[in-house]
């Protein structure tokens, strides 16, 4: 069951940590802080499995929590992981190292990458859980050894001569006058004879590396777990812990340094090698199915994964060894070559190019990538994941023109346009935009109008019937055209022609015509006709009308006149 321990002063970041780590780890337990004092407080109560810690903290910033945690034994060997939403993180990582963390997530977090990491943090917690128990162990073993030197020579020889460590004494010269056995397979001597009177610091990869030791040591007076590089008999390196305390003679005065050392090669090849596969686990698979490359220092091929040539349509031979700006078109060739020295010196990077496909297709493809690095922390090679995004490319091109199009209408029509947005679950509507026509025919101002309620703006709409159209459209969807007249000045004024539609989920559009001028023709007409009518019937003098087709139409006074029915 994994114990861990989440610092953040925003508490919303700390519930979501909890739900992601209680869904992938079940059964784990979750301690939340909210500053840094608190934290360490709970680090030192629990004893957690990992320490998520963010940056940016009001009182004391998360360097300084992890500074004071790394210095205290108690919880100094808890794997810190560091949460950021800096930009530019290298100086941070930079800092982040100086102060004892192991790992570092930018936010937004991703969910694959704070499992790895957790996952890595809990069995390098184990092991240094068990580094604490064996090194508590040869400490026992050394100080078992002090008192034994006073009881019994002979506990002390065998003792001395099974340890599976390396035990040494140097004199305040810093020459070797005591070996045990192990020490010769661990530097890779014959004979215990070709140390003995020999310069410490011919052990270590680098001699000077001993000074600074010593210097810790005197103001320490003692050192646990010291890493370092040391020394083969062949000159070939391998990490090293080191314990090293002063030598007292029986008049308690200082004649030397005494201390055991570990071969600890395997365990940080391990840590090493574990933290560099989960990343590159997570961008070859967790992201699956997308392409995978990998490039030299130079910008060479080094490896490319089958969804890339898939993508592409090359053969791997087509590619490996080749320089990756062969692959784009002539016109990011140059971007390629100033944005890959960015990439090397941050670290990271999230970009687009135009590659071109075998048969000349061209393409838009989104990396996302990140550098790995080698043991001593130089550049190896990239790791990129990438996507072919031509169709969203085209598709937010054609939004553009489709906008674009919207926008020269809107602006430039002769009608009146006007948006309005539902609210009241579409019982009600406010505006959110008006074209310059809608602005000069109603008078409107935009600051007085804007997010301002139809029914606010005009109460006669819904005695009208056009808050009820744009009800009708809204939860529909379907065009309505509707016909109304407008006020001005309490006064009838003319008349409107409305078309309603829906634009989105949310939004709907009215366009008005004015049509006061046709309007007013067909009541003349009508007038008209109906003046016509009435001389027509109710003449004293008999008429008749014919028709273009023959048809024949007459009044009563022509019948009484001539004596015959209408029929």
């Amino acid at each position: 069951m994994a114990k861990i321990l989440a610092i953040d002063d925003n508490n919303d970041n700390l519930i979501s940590l909890k739900a992601i780590i209680h869904d992938t780890f079940h059964g784990s337990v979750v301690y939340t802080a909210l500053n840094g004092s608190k934290g360490i407080e709970l680090a030192i109560a629990h004893n957690p499995d990992v320490i998520l810690l963010d940056i940016i903290m009001p009182g004391m910033d998360g360097f300084e929590v992890c500074r004071l945690l790394k210095l205290d034994e108690r919880v100094s060997d808890i794997p810190v992981v560091f949460l950021t939403a800096l930009k530019g993180d290298k100086e941070n990582r930079i800092k982040a190292l100086e102060v004892g963390a192991e790992g570092f997530l930018s936010k937004p977090i991703d969910e694959t990458e704070l499992t790895a990491q957790i996952r890595a943090m809990v069995k390098i917690k184990a092991a240094s859980e068990q580094k604490r128990t064996d090194k508590e162990r040869l400490e026992q073993l050394v100080e078992e050894r002090t008192n034994a030197l006073l009881q019994s020579q002979v506990q002390l020889k065998g003792i001395f001569e099974n340890l599976q460590d390396s035990y040494f004494q140097a004199d305040l010269a810093g020459k070797l006058t005591l070996v045990s056995p192990s020490a010769l397979k661990i530097y890779g001597f014959q004979s215990i004879d070709e140390l003995l009177g020999q310069p410490a610091e011919q052990l270590y990869f680098n001699p000077k590396e001993r000074d600074s030791l010593i210097s810790i040591l005197r103001t320490e007076g003692k050192i646990k777990d010291y890493v370092t590089q040391g020394k083969k008999k062949d000159g070939s390196a391998f990490w090293a812990s080191m314990n090293v305390q002063w030598l007292w003679s029986k008049d308690v005065q200082i004649i030397g340094t005494e201390g055991v050392v570990r071969d600890i090669t395997d365990r940080i090849n391990s840590e090493r090698a574990l933290k560099e596969s989960e990343e590159r686990f997570q961008l070859l698979f967790n992201k699956a199915p997308l392409g995978y490359q990998s490039l030299d220092f130079d910008g060479r091929f080094i490896e490319v994964n089958q969804q890339w040539l898939d993508t592409l349509g090359y053969i791997r031979e087509e590619v490996i060894g080749k320089w990756f700006g062969d692959f784009l078109s002539p016109d990011y060739q140059e971007g390629f070559r100033k944005r890959f020295p960015l990439f090397k010196a941050q670290g990271q990077i999230h970009s687009e190019f135009e590659m071109v496909h075998k048969n000349g297709d061209k393409l838009f493809i989104a990396f996302d990538g990140k550098i790995g690095y080698d043991l001593e922390g130089e550049f190896k090679q990239t790791h990129c994941i990438l996507q072919d995004v031509t169709k969203q490319k085209k598709a937010e091109e054609a939004n553009l023109k489709n906008r674009e199009r919207w926008e020269s209408l809107f602006n430039n029509s002769p009608d009146a346009i006007a948006v309005y947005q539902a609210v009241d679950n579409g019982n009600d509507f406010i505006f959110t935009d008006f074209n310059e026509t809608a602005q000069k025919t109603d008078k409107l101002n935009r600051d007085e109008v804007l997010e301002k309620r139809i029914s606010e703006m005009f109460p006669a709409a819904d005695e009208m019937g056009i808050l009820d159209g744009f009800r009708r459209v809204w939860r529909t969807g379907k065009t309505e055209y509707l016909n109304s007249t407008f006020y001005k000045d309490e006064r009838l004024e003319g008349w409107r022609e409305n078309i309603i539609y829906k634009l989105n989920t949310n939004e709907i559009v009215a366009i008005y015509s004015d049509v006061s001028d046709r309007m007013k023709a067909e009541i003349a007409l009508r007038e008209s006709e109906e003046t016509f009518r009435n001389y027509f019937e109710n003449s004293p003098l008999g008429k008749s009308v014919t028709g273009i087709d023959g048809s024949v139409k007459v009044n009563q006074a022509f019948c009484k006149i001539l004596g015959y029915p209408e029929e």
